[in-house]
């Protein structure tokens, strides 16, 4: 780097050319590119060049030391004036040092090839300042930092755009001829340390790339602490920022990071709490297909890494989320959100989620992005998956049976143990507001078809009985005082069958003794019975009656007006019966239904 001076002032006295004779001088001048410049020392001219003294730089345009800035970071200068107040020395042994205080006005820092502003500051100052090329260190007292600007991105592979920015040491022997000896200096990285960093005022950029869903936002009023920051220490600096994101909401980090070794040893958790959903559609499309149109966000990140060992407890917390559209996305997961959103939002609308995360980050198959993502699609998964073990799960009920309602054979009404599981269904519904029950009455022939014909006969019975004057509710087909009747059912149903051969088959010969007539009149009249059951027809239409009727008796217990918890009547849909099989040959299950609207 060089300077130009202009209006310069130049004073020496007692100049001398002996060896170890420094003279006294005095230096004062205009920089070129803007800035004073003011020195007030002694100069050695022999046996090798040698200036120390106080010096003084006011309003230095710092797009003029962008070629010394970059061995130490690989960054472009725009704005910015250096001031700079203390002790400088360079001889032979040591090519600059400085101590004293300094500080930077209205930076203005881009990464190569980018003009959106990286970082930047209205004001930076510190009032110790100590540089040594020919150790490679600068350190650093506190540093306040006013007005602070910029972007903070967390790449997918965990990296941030500021611990890019430093330059790569040079490698040994890079850059020279095979006659040029590398010098070990050039080899070593430059020690940073900086006892503390404070900022007021400050505005940031933050971007995770990392996360399932791609998180962006800008934060304001921004101000807190890092401790130490030392590129030779293994022990990381304590963060504590405190921001707000647009008007109400709030953003702060607290924690552990190792600038220059964020793998070895960092514990941060980044808190976001209020954050209005739909500004992050963006995001949402790439990883689900769907747009945002309505909800706050509350984000708690909290990724421990330990010798590259990551273990990431994070919370995800919705309130009133509702979906927008959908969205074409090469790369979104395949989910039904609709129906997890109506499953996880509990009666206040507030959806609630844990995502733990571990891994090795040092590994080459370790992929953070694809961690984290794939296990927030499990946890959707696992709850659409199994939606009524979810359900039970928030009223104690058993996991798999509260989707299941059994009827006996031919019946519609429901058993006590079924109006209980519906009541635990309705008790989980009343807590996710958003879901709707779909019924689905169910009928097998095989199982249902002798319990309907018993049914059909028995209802024959009893209107044959009311015309006859016998007002009976439930008759019996074996009791004897329908004898006549159930005969004259059967030779209806049996024309060609004579009563007298039927009883013959029941009446036993009896000896001479015997004062029993060997007429068995119970097993008589059980056959009777039996054969008019059996002629009684089973329609599709009595099955499909018999199914509506249970997917009936199953929405009146849960919009049962009687009951405090009772859920509204859209919230229940009566679907087309099925035909399905009983698999123990007692009962018959309905599989209910569940979507969101």
């Amino acid at each position: 780097m060089s300077l130009a001076l202009e209006d310069l002032s130049l004073s020496a006295r007692d100049v001398s050319l002996q060896e170890d004779a420094p003279f006294p001088v005095r230096m004062k001048g205009q920089l070129a590119a803007g800035g004073m410049l003011d020195f007030d020392g002694s100069l050695q001219l022999s046996p090798a060049f040698a200036l120390e003294g106080d010096a003084r730089i006011d309003e230095l345009a710092l797009a003029q030391a962008e070629p010394y800035l970059q061995q130490l970071a690989d960054v472009q200068l725009g704005d910015g004036t250096l001031n700079l107040n203390g002790r400088m020395r360079t001889d032979a042994q040591q090519p600059f040092a400085f101590e004293g205080s300094g500080g930077i006005k209205a930076l203005s820092i881009r990464a190569p090839a980018n003009d959106e502003p990286l970082i930047g500051w209205q004001s930076l100052q510190t009032e110790e300042l100590n540089l040594r090329l020919a150790e490679r260190q600068l350190e650093t007292g506190p540093i306040s930092v006013d007005g602070l600007f910029g972007r903070v991105t967390i790449n997918e592979d965990q990296s941030t755009n500021f611990g890019q920015l430093m330059a790569e040491p040079q490698q040994e022997g890079a850059g020279k001829t095979d006659d040029e000896e590398p010098k070990d200096s050039e080899a070593d990285p430059f020690a940073i340390t900086i006892e503390g960093i404070e900022l007021t005022n400050g505005a940031l950029r933050f971007a995770d790339k990392s996360l399932p869903l791609p998180f962006s936002t800008s934060i304001h009023t921004l101000g807190g602490k890092i401790s130490t920051l030392s590129s030779t220490s293994a022990q990381p600096a304590q963060v504590a920022l405190e921001g707000e994101v647009a008007e109400y909401g709030l953003a702060r980090v607290d924690g552990t990071l190792h600038a220059w070794h964020p793998m070895r040893e960092t514990s941060l958790k980044l808190m976001f709490r209020n954050l209005q959903i739909p500004e992050y559609s963006p995001y949402t499309v790439r990883f689900a297909g769907r747009k945002i149109a309505g909800g706050t966000m509350d984000l708690d990140l909290d990724y421990t890494v330990t010798d590259n060992q990551l273990d990431g407890q994070n919370n995800l917390v919705l309130r009133d989320l509702k979906l927008g559209e959908k969205m074409d996305a090469s790369n979104a997961m395949d989910l039904p959100l609709d129906l997890a959103i109506g499953l996880l939002k509990d009666s206040d609308g507030v959806i609630d989620l844990d995502l733990p995360v571990t891994g090795d980050v040092g590994s080459p198959e370790f992929d953070i992005n694809q961690v984290i993502r794939q296990a927030l699609g499990n946890a959707i998964k696992s709850v659409v998956q199994s939606p009524f073990r979810f359900l039970a799960s928030l009223v104690g009920a058993e996991s798999e049976e509260l989707g299941q309602v059994e009827f006996p054979a031919g019946r519609s009404d429901l058993l006590p143990p079924q109006r209980e599981r519906v009541a635990k269904l309705r008790e989980a519904l009343n807590q996710r507001p958003e879901l709707v029950l779909e019924l689905p009455g169910p009928f097998s022939r095989t199982f249902d078809g002798p319990a309907l014909q018993r049914g059909k006969a028995i209802e024959a019975l009893r209107q044959r009985l009311a015309e006859a004057g016998r007002d009976v509710a439930e008759p019996s087909l074996t009791a004897g005082s329908n004898q006549e009747v159930v005969e004259t059912m059967f030779t209806a149903s049996y024309p060609d069958a004579y009563l007298e051969a039927v009883r013959a088959r029941f009446t036993q010969e009896q000896g001479e003794s015997s004062q029993d007539s060997g007429f068995d009149a119970l097993a008589y009249r059980n056959h009777l019975a039996e054969k008019v059951i059996a002629a009684q027809q089973v329609t599709d239409a009595d099955l499909r009656a018999l199914a509506n009727a249970r997917a009936t008796a199953v929405r009146d217990a849960l919009v049962d007006p009687s009951a405090e918890d009772r859920i509204e009547t859209d919230r229940v849909r009566l679907l087309d019966p099925g035909e399905i099989d009983s698999e123990d040959g007692e009962r018959l299950a309905m599989e209910v239904g569940i979507t969101a609207d």
